[in-house]
């Protein structure tokens, strides 16, 4: 991320945090590299440009340049690996029962975080129901959900509009961005 960093937050027509995500996505061939702009700060005020930088410094100290950001110790504790969504879900559901401990306005206390929350569905489900409820319009919507279209068509770049498929990827940049920037 940071070889991304400074030509992102410093884009003339639309500074932005690149998300940079590189792996074997499903049902693509060879490793894929895929960059989801943020916006630099939300509509609430989080410094999202903040909380990136410090997260790409904390690395850094711990000698970690390369490689995923959410990681588990390998054989014998001296490798690490990327960590799988069973081994994120731990962490996050312990931690979503701390907001609700300390934010019930945020999860009440009715709502049984184990039934409705797992990192396999809750936060891009809950993005897009955000993203609805605050007015965000749905082709910025659609913009950001893109790989879900790709996905239902097995890979195929099926019911695709040309401008879709060849659109200039920086160009898209404000619209993409509009959806991060607006959420809390």
């Amino acid at each position: 991320m940071k070889q991304h960093w400074e030509e992102a937050t410093q884009y003339p027509r639309a500074p932005h945090v690149p998300l940079m995500l590189s792996d074997r996505f499903k049902r693509e061939t060879g490793e894929k590299l895929f960059c989801q702009p943020l916006a630099v700060r939300s509509s609430t005020g989080l410094d999202v440009k903040g909380w990136f930088y410090g997260t790409i410094c904390v690395m850094e100290k711990c000698k970690i340049i390369h490689g995923p950001l959410f990681r588990v110790a390998g054989a014998k504790g001296k490798t690490h690996k990327r960590a799988t969504m069973g081994d994120i879900e731990p962490m996050f559901m312990r931690i979503l029962n701390r907001v609700q401990q300390r934010f019930k306005e945020v999860i009440p206390e009715e709502v049984s975080v184990d039934s409705e929350y797992s990192v396999y569905r809750s936060l891009r489900r809950g993005a897009t129901a955000e993203a609805q409820n605050v007015g965000i319009p749905a082709n910025v919507i659609e913009a950001n959900n893109r790989w879900r279209k790709h996905m239902r068509s097995r890979g195929l770049l099926l019911g695709m509009s040309m401008m879709e498929r060849y659109k200039d990827a920086k160009a898209s940049i404000p619209s993409l961005i509009m959806f991060s920037g607006m959420l809390g």
